[in-house]
């Protein structure tokens, strides 16, 4: 068998990672998403820091993962554009604010649109890039808006905007 295809022993360190890929979009954040990622920043530089005394095999894979992150965070958080909070419900819709609508089921939803990194749709947060944000995106209450899907188009009547 050919040498190329067996895997060298590489003692006791872990494989280098890849790095996370960065979104080549405007890097917009709620105040709430900032907050949070500089936190988690903090989090993952004292993780970072406790784990550096220990030379284990898996405290050095530990390390390289939150190396990893760290570096994606950080550069995430310096790219930041902070989108300031409507102070009161806006007449179109708008990044950071909240929609409820109407779809062609008669069910009711409600999202908030928010940065691609704090996107979260088991906690009705989208991100301000996805087909939805796009389709609500400048629109008003009552509004009907063609929401593209995967395999189908889906028509929904926006009911309120808050912020």
């Amino acid at each position: 068998m050919s040498r190329a295809f067996v895997k060298e022993d590489s003692g006791d360190q872990p494989e280098q990672l890849p790095e996370r890929p960065v979104s080549p979009h405007p890097n917009y954040m709620t105040a709430t998403g900032y907050r949070t990622m500089v936190q988690q920043v903090a989090a993952l530089d004292h993780e970072l820091h406790t784990l550096k005394a220990d030379l284990s095999l898996t405290s050095l894979t530990r390390q390289a993962v939150i190396q990893r992150d760290l570096n994606y965070y950080r550069s995430r958080v310096a790219s930041a554009i902070q989108v300031e909070p409507a102070t009161s419900a806006p007449s179109r819709v708008i990044f950071g604010c909240e929609i409820s609508f109407i779809d062609e089921q008669d069910q009711q939803h409600s999202y908030r649109i928010v940065g691609e990194d704090e996107a979260d749709i088991a906690n009705k947060r989208i991100s301000w890039r996805s087909p939805l944000a796009n389709a609500l995106l400048g629109k008003q209450a009552g509004d009907q808006v063609l929401w593209q899907k995967p395999h189908h188009s889906e028509e929904i009547e926006i009911t309120e905007i808050r912020p």
